[in-house]
């Protein structure tokens, strides 16, 4: 693992573990002999970390954002709103008045802060929006 990647996972631990900074420079000095992680070999800091791991340290895996999963949504809804735009059936194309539209559609203050299922309902509403306004052209 690298020098950075060990040196975050050892201040994290630390934060978990709740150790004090008496206590968290006394087991460095214990398993090293050195009293900062700057001055640690990468060896040094992997037998720092698994001690850690050995006091209750867990490492978990970064779990990914609902922002990520919903990323094509959100682009969907962004393309539909620009969409109407364009053609003129919205006046104001921009991210706040989509902000604004969201919000009186399922009571969410931002774009970003949908759920998938009012992303869905929002993506529904854009869309019949949509064929109702090609319909009457």
């Amino acid at each position: 693992m690298e020098r950075g990647k060990l040196i975050q996972l050892i201040q994290i631990a630390k934060t978990q573990l709740c150790l004090d900074e008496d206590v968290y420079r006394s087991i460095l000095a214990k398993l090293t002999a050195k009293a900062s992680l700057r001055e640690m070999s990468p060896k040094q800091l992997s037998i720092v970390l698994d001690h850690l791991k050995g006091l209750g340290f867990k490492v978990r895996a970064k779990v990914p954002t609902q922002a990520n999963s919903l990323r094509p949504q959100l682009e969907l809804i962004r393309s539909l709103w620009h969409g109407l735009a364009k053609r003129g059936v919205v006046k104001n194309g921009t991210e706040s008045a989509l902000n604004h539209f969201i919000k009186r559609m399922v009571k969410v203050d931002t774009l970003q802060w949908l759920d998938k299922r009012k992303a869905s309902i929002v993506i529904e509403h854009l869309k019949q929006w949509s064929s109702r306004t090609e319909a009457t052209k």
